[in-house]
Protein backbone atom coordinates (compact mmCIF):
# COMPACT_ATOMS: atom_id res chain seq x y z
CA UNK A 1 0.00 0.00 0.00
CA UNK A 2 0.61 3.19 -1.13
CA UNK A 3 0.13 6.46 0.94
CA UNK A 4 -0.43 9.74 -1.44
CA UNK A 5 -1.18 13.07 -0.13
CA UNK A 6 -1.47 16.44 -1.89
CA UNK A 7 0.51 18.57 0.52
CA UNK A 8 -1.89 20.91 2.04
CA UNK A 9 -1.10 22.42 5.25
CA UNK A 10 -1.37 26.12 6.15
CA UNK A 11 1.29 26.38 8.22
CA UNK A 12 4.33 24.24 7.99
CA UNK A 13 7.48 24.88 10.08
CA UNK A 14 9.10 22.14 8.24
CA UNK A 15 8.49 23.81 4.85
CA UNK A 16 7.75 27.52 3.93
CA UNK A 17 7.90 26.59 0.39
CA UNK A 18 3.80 26.01 0.92
CA UNK A 19 1.25 27.69 0.14
CA UNK A 20 -0.87 29.68 2.81
CA UNK A 21 -4.07 28.70 0.93
CA UNK A 22 -4.16 24.79 1.77
CA UNK A 23 -3.22 24.66 -1.98
CA UNK A 24 -0.51 21.89 -3.43
CA UNK A 25 2.99 23.29 -3.02
CA UNK A 26 6.09 23.90 -4.90
CA UNK A 27 9.27 22.02 -4.90
CA UNK A 28 12.99 23.33 -4.73
CA UNK A 29 12.70 23.90 -8.52
CA UNK A 30 8.94 24.92 -8.67
CA UNK A 31 7.24 22.30 -9.38
CA UNK A 32 3.97 21.37 -8.10
CA UNK A 33 4.84 18.50 -5.46
CA UNK A 34 2.85 15.50 -4.21
CA UNK A 35 3.73 13.66 -1.22
CA UNK A 36 4.08 10.11 -1.31
CA UNK A 37 5.30 7.00 2.12
CA UNK A 38 6.52 8.54 4.87
CA UNK A 39 6.24 12.44 3.79
CA UNK A 40 2.42 11.89 2.52
CA UNK A 41 1.73 10.12 6.25
CA UNK A 42 3.24 13.14 7.98
CA UNK A 43 1.40 15.78 5.80
CA UNK A 44 -1.78 13.48 6.97
CA UNK A 45 -0.88 13.94 10.27
CA UNK A 46 -0.31 18.19 9.99
CA UNK A 47 -3.84 18.13 8.24
CA UNK A 48 -5.36 16.59 11.28
CA UNK A 49 -3.65 18.54 13.35
CA UNK A 50 -5.25 21.49 12.00
CA UNK A 51 -9.07 20.57 11.66
CA UNK A 52 -11.10 21.93 13.95
CA UNK A 53 -14.21 19.62 14.81
CA UNK A 54 -17.27 20.52 12.96
CA UNK A 55 -15.49 22.04 9.98
CA UNK A 56 -15.99 18.87 7.58
CA UNK A 57 -19.11 18.64 6.40
CA UNK A 58 -19.31 15.13 5.94
CA UNK A 59 -17.58 14.03 9.27
CA UNK A 60 -18.77 16.45 12.06
CA UNK A 61 -17.23 14.63 14.68
CA UNK A 62 -13.47 14.46 13.05
CA UNK A 63 -11.56 17.38 14.34
CA UNK A 64 -9.71 19.15 17.55
CA UNK A 65 -12.26 20.67 19.76
CA UNK A 66 -9.68 23.67 19.53
CA UNK A 67 -12.54 26.29 21.01
CA UNK A 68 -14.22 24.01 23.45
CA UNK A 69 -11.18 22.67 25.03
CA UNK A 70 -7.60 23.61 23.87
CA UNK A 71 -8.00 27.54 23.96
CA UNK A 72 -10.57 28.04 26.22
CA UNK A 73 -8.92 30.42 28.55
CA UNK A 74 -4.98 29.32 28.60
CA UNK A 75 -3.92 26.69 26.07
CA UNK A 76 -4.67 23.32 28.06
CA UNK A 77 -1.59 21.45 26.53
CA UNK A 78 -2.22 18.71 27.90
CA UNK A 79 -5.74 18.23 26.16
CA UNK A 80 -3.82 19.47 22.76
CA UNK A 81 -1.45 16.35 23.11
CA UNK A 82 -4.15 14.18 23.68
CA UNK A 83 -6.39 15.07 21.18
CA UNK A 84 -3.21 14.99 18.46
CA UNK A 85 -2.19 11.30 20.22
CA UNK A 86 -5.92 10.79 19.24
CA UNK A 87 -6.24 11.58 15.68
CA UNK A 88 -2.38 10.69 14.49
CA UNK A 89 -3.58 6.95 15.35
CA UNK A 90 -6.46 7.06 13.26
CA UNK A 91 -4.23 8.25 9.98
CA UNK A 92 -4.17 6.04 7.76
CA UNK A 93 -0.37 4.28 7.74
CA UNK A 94 0.48 5.50 11.29
CA UNK A 95 1.08 2.21 13.42
CA UNK A 96 2.42 4.02 16.66
CA UNK A 97 2.55 7.75 18.38
CA UNK A 98 5.84 7.55 20.23
CA UNK A 99 6.03 10.99 21.28
CA UNK A 100 4.71 13.94 20.73
CA UNK A 101 6.27 17.27 22.81
CA UNK A 102 3.74 20.17 22.81
CA UNK A 103 4.91 24.35 23.56
CA UNK A 104 2.72 27.83 23.87
CA UNK A 105 5.88 30.35 23.77
CA UNK A 106 4.98 34.05 23.04
CA UNK A 107 1.13 33.56 21.71
CA UNK A 108 2.29 30.48 19.52
CA UNK A 109 1.12 26.86 20.30
CA UNK A 110 4.07 24.36 18.14
CA UNK A 111 4.08 20.63 18.33
CA UNK A 112 6.52 18.44 17.60
CA UNK A 113 5.77 14.62 17.24
CA UNK A 114 7.25 10.92 16.27
CA UNK A 115 5.16 8.61 14.89
CA UNK A 116 6.35 4.96 13.52
CA UNK A 117 4.89 4.48 9.85
CA UNK A 118 4.09 1.54 7.27
CA UNK A 119 7.39 3.12 6.18
CA UNK A 120 9.68 3.49 9.24
CA UNK A 121 10.02 6.25 11.49
CA UNK A 122 9.05 9.82 11.22
CA UNK A 123 8.88 13.39 12.91
CA UNK A 124 7.77 16.63 12.06
CA UNK A 125 6.43 19.72 13.89
CA UNK A 126 3.80 22.44 12.81
CA UNK A 127 2.66 25.31 14.51
CA UNK A 128 -1.17 25.32 14.79
CA UNK A 129 -3.14 28.88 14.14
CA UNK A 130 -6.74 28.71 14.90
Amino acid sequence: MTVISFLTTQNSLNSQRESQGNDLYLDEFGNIAIGLDNNAVSQLCRNAAQTKIGELKYSVNRGIPFDDSVFSGSPNINQFRYFLRRIFITITGVQEVVSINVSFLEGQLTYYAKIRTIYGPQSFNDLITI
